[in-house]
C-alpha cells in the first residue's frame, strides 16, 4: 500500500479482521484513505476484490476449492524456499566475516572451525523449523 510515496504492509497496519459469514472486514489503526487500501488489496496477489461502500471495505473470500488448495500449497512451497535461501544467505555472510577474521589473524584456526560448526548447526536448525512449519501448514491447507 503506497501512502505519501512510502510503502506500508496492509497486515502491519490492520488491528484485526472482523469475520462475517461472507465478508472479512479489516479494521485499521490509522485513518488511511479508503481508495489507497482498496487499491493495495486489489493489486495484491490474493485474488480478491475489495468492496468499498465509503465507510467499510469488505473482502469477499471465495470458497476454497481443491485447485485453489493446490495453488496455495505451491505458493507456500515458494515462500518456504525463499525463507531457506534467506537463511543460507545469512550463513554465507557470517561465514565471510569469519573467513575475514581468520585471514586477519583476529581469530584462531580452532575458534574459526568451532564457530563454523556452530553456524552450520544453527542453520540446519532453522531450515528444519521452516520444514516443520511447512508440513504443518500443508496439513492445515489440505484438510477440509
Amino acid at each position: 500500500m503506497e501512502l505519501k510515496k512510502n510503502r506500508h504492509a496492509v497486515g502491519q497496519n490492520a488491528y484485526h479482521f472482523v469475520w462475517r459469514p461472507k465478508y472479512n472486514i479489516p479494521v485499521f489503526k490509522k485513518d488511511y484513505p479508503r481508495r489507497v487500501i482498496e487499491k493495495a488489496i486489489r493489486e495484491s496477489d490474493l485474488g480478491v476484490n475489495p468492496l468499498n461502500d465509503g465507510k467499510i471495505i469488505r473482502i469477499q473470500l471465495p470458497q476454497v476449492s481443491s485447485e485453489r488448495r493446490e495453488e496455495l500449497v505451491k505458493i507456500l512451497g515458494k515462500k518456504v524456499e525463499e525463507c531457506k535461501i534467506a537463511i543460507r544467505n545469512t550463513r554465507k555472510d557470517f561465514n565471510n566475516l569469519l573467513r575475514d577474521g581468520k585471514k586477519d589473524k583476529t581469530i584462531s584456526e580452532n575458534f574459526y572451525n568451532r564457530l563454523c560448526d556452530v553456524l552450520q548447526k544453527v542453520t540446519d536448525s532453522y531450515v528444519g523449523k521452516a520444514d516443520q512449519m511447512e508440513k504443518k501448514k500443508i496439513e492445515e491447507i489440505t484438510s477440509i
